[in-house]
């Protein structure tokens, strides 16, 4: 969902809505949760970040189709990323073989259970895919 929100949003906002997701939802940030989650309360917990209106209707949408069409999984290509709504070709970048490598290249963190250096669009996007 990272993917989602980060565009023309700083990356601390998006980091602060992507926590409060995290902890307001019910059951937590997951598929399931942002699908079930009324559009109006999304919304509202995605406030901050730019486009915010946009942005609840991608989110219901990419969760619904990581759901049905990728049983409950994350496209594995970067064309697939790539074809889900509010993700765009800046956000991505293509590794060898057309696998998806990274996205949103232009920033780095750090995890702060690991320490592993990550962009924090993709840790956050494969945690909320994962959970």
């Amino acid at each position: 969902m990272s993917l989602v929100l980060s565009s023309q949003t700083k990356d601390t906002v998006t980091s602060v809505a992507i926590r409060r997701l995290q902890k307001e939802l019910k059951g937590g940030l997951t598929i399931q949760s942002v699908i079930d989650v009324p559009s109006e309360e999304l919304n509202n917990i995605i406030a901050a970040v730019g486009f915010h209106n946009k942005k609840t209707i991608f989110m219901k949408q990419v969760a619904e189709i990581c759901k049905t069409k990728y049983n409950g999984d994350i496209p594995d290509t970067a064309e697939g990323l790539i074809a889900l709504p509010g993700v765009g070709p800046k956000m991505v970048k293509k590794g060898e073989g057309g696998k998806l490598r990274d996205a949103a290249i232009e920033s780095f963190m750090a995890d702060p259970f690991t320490g592993i250096p990550c962009s924090p669009y993709l840790f956050d996007f494969f945690l909320f895919l994962r959970m």
